[in-house]
């Protein structure tokens, strides 16, 4: 008596098929997870971001003023108003007859642009959103607050794809059936 083993051979086959068609998925699926944290950003994103630098960078610089001022009204025989002039022009304090104070005061890019946002911040942000609103931008920028749920979807397809293939290859395991 001679048995056929054919069906067998299908059944695990098919098996083996289902099990690379959920590998796949899987693959196709984190590349879409991929895809998406590399995505451009939106012009608006760039443009919020830019929005908050320049109120930040403002911010920065008003409080160091508002220091340099409270301690020259807290203390004006401990202090100069150089300080203050140095401080607010970027270029050093002169003295009464002109002279400079402070020849060796250079100020940083940082400092500069901090001042610029607080004296000038609507033309900067203007300026620079217009700049933006003119570049080219690259296809495919998703908003950031799009992309943490449209993740977690694929995360969650991702995990049931991986219960699935755990459940098969248990069950084929149960009942005997080697994959290899």
């Amino acid at each position: 008596m001679s048995f056929d083993f054919t069906a067998f051979k299908k059944t695990k086959e098919s098996v083996k098929q289902k099990l690379l068609d959920i590998h796949n998925q899987k693959s196709e699926l984190q590349n879409k997870v991929e895809a998406i944290r590399r995505a451009p950003a939106t012009k608006e994103n760039i443009k919020t971001h830019v929005r908050t630098w320049v109120k930040d960078c403002a911010d920065t610089y008003t409080k160091k003023l508002l220091e340099k001022t409270t301690r020259l009204a807290q203390s004006p025989v401990n202090s100069s108003n150089l300080d203050l002039r140095a401080f607010v022009t970027f270029g050093g304090a002169t003295g009464p007859n002109g002279s400079h104070i402070n020849q060796d005061f250079q100020p940083s890019m940082q400092e500069i642009g901090q001042a610029m946002c607080a004296l000038l911040g609507p033309v900067v942000l203007d300026s620079l959103q217009t700049a933006i609103d003119g570049m080219a931008w690259p296809e495919g920028a998703i908003p950031m607050a799009d992309r943490e749920p449209l993740i977690a979807e694929l995360s969650q397809k991702i995990s049931k794809l991986i219960d699935e293939e755990d459940q098969i290859v248990s069950q084929a395991s149960e009942a005997g059936l080697s994959l290899d």
